[in-house]
């Protein structure tokens, strides 16, 4: 007698189960979609080459080089979230970012959020490695890329 009301809890467990995995599926699928939706890509620079000669010219690339964004679980547009970083100083250190060595040169990012500069290297250099320091006027988040001196 106790076998169809076995039968009966079992059945119910099993839609609850999948009732319940069906929930949590549906979430992270939500979750995920929404993460990769709402990030704004962040701010990144290059030196190329990676090694160079004293006094040689490098070409010196940033990108997402916008002012602010504000993750609204959209796509980002430009109108009113994002401005061009303007004054972008670049300047090369032997290792610590917080005490930037001579001046590189200084750009703004376009429209696009970018910038490309050629650079000479000072003459000065020891060999060894530096990092290139973009530093924004409007002091947010500075960046910085590798390059080795020869």
């Amino acid at each position: 007698m106790n076998e169809p009301e076995t039968g009966v809890m079992r059945a119910a467990h099993w839609k609850a189960l999948l009732g319940l995995t069906a929930v949590t599926a549906a979430l992270w699928v939500g979750l995920g979609s929404g993460v990769a939706v709402a990030q704004c890509a962040g701010r990144v620079l290059f030196v190329a080459p990676e090694t160079a000669t004293r006094g040689s010219v490098v070409v010196i690339r940033g990108q997402g080089w916008f002012g602010r964004c504000v993750d609204t679980g959209g796509a980002c547009t430009k109108t009113g979230v994002f401005d061009p970083v303007q004054d972008i100083q670049l300047r090369i250190t032997s290792g610590d970012k917080n005490s930037p060595g001579p001046t590189l040169a200084t750009v703004d990012a376009s429209d696009d959020f970018a910038f490309v500069v050629r650079a000479r290297l000072p003459e000065g250099l020891a060999p060894g490695d530096y990092l290139v320091v973009a530093t924004p006027a409007d002091g947010s988040l500075r960046e910085t890329a590798r390059v080795h001196v020869t």
